[in-house]
């Protein structure tokens, strides 16, 4: 699975009144045990 992980993801992951907090939480947790590989992709 390839996802792209923008600021909004981190935003709704830190703020736990974000109507997206529980899936951004849930992915951020997969991405910890390693279920989903996390590889680097910077833009400017």
């Amino acid at each position: 699975m390839k996802i792209f992980l923008d600021t909004s993801a981190l935003i709704a992951y830190y703020n736990v009144d974000d109507l997206y907090h529980a899936e951004a939480s849930k992915t951020m947790e997969r991405i910890r045990r390693g279920e989903i590989p996390l590889t680097r992709f910077y833009t400017t």
